[in-house]
């Protein structure tokens, strides 16, 4: 399809997709398989009781809520480009092949987490400084995965007529890497207040082996 007149075509507003759906994928990646792994596994090998598990439970239960968010803002955002396509195609006389969006359903838990090691509570303090990295980190990752999202819609080819549009799907970027933001913000804070308070109120504990945890659950 020729696009001059119009200002993009198919071809342009696919390449646009497969973006989209890279920068998705890098983003979940770090939102579901980085936060389990290295921050939720981790801090696990390093606080132990009641107060922790509880956590981890909220925890979990809100960054599954923003995975689900992520999932449907990038697939709102892949069908207005797909919609913007088949406006066009229909203006030209001609069609348009949807390019379609491949969503993740993996979510974050909170197993690894445990009331006791080899029946000891407490705290490790020493993981607090390797956790901050860690969502500092991620938080980084999520926000080049966004801004390579924003570039894509960008050379989408949209027309000038579609502008608002564009403006629009740039707000629902803006709006997810906000709630992502806050999120992991959220948690920095208050592993800080309550891996402390947990040294304090029930002691201190020696930090265990990944492998440790895993023999342990069962």
């Amino acid at each position: 399809m020729d696009g001059s007149t119009s200002g993009y075509n198919e071809g342009t507003i696919h390449q646009s997709i497969e973006k989209l759906q890279n920068a998705y994928n890098n983003l979940y990646s770090y939102m579901c398989g980085n936060v389990q792994k290295d921050l939720i596994d981790f801090v696990a090998t390093g606080w132990a009781c009641g107060d922790a598990q509880d956590y981890f439970r909220s925890v979990a239960t809100k960054l599954n809520e923003t995975l689900k968010n992520i999932t449907a803002t990038y697939s709102t955002v892949v069908e207005s480009l797909n919609s913007a396509g088949t406006r066009w195609a229909e203006k030209m006389g001609s069609s348009y092949s949807r390019k379609e969006f491949a969503a993740q359903y993996s979510t974050v838990n909170s197993d690894s987490v445990r009331e006791n090691i080899d029946g000891n509570r407490g705290a490790d303090l020493s993981i607090l400084d390797e956790a901050i990295t860690v969502i500092n980190t991620i938080k980084t990752n999520a926000e080049g995965a966004l801004t390579d999202s924003v570039k894509a819609v960008s050379e989408s080819g949209l027309r000038d007529d579609e502008q608002a549009q564009q403006e629009a799907l740039d707000q629902k970027l803006g709006d997810i890497q906000s709630e992502i933001q806050g999120k992991l913000e959220n948690i920095k804070e208050e592993l800080n207040t309550k891996l402390t308070t947990t040294k304090e109120n029930i002691g201190a504990i020696i930090r265990a082996n990944v492998s440790t945890l895993s023999q342990g659950q069962g």
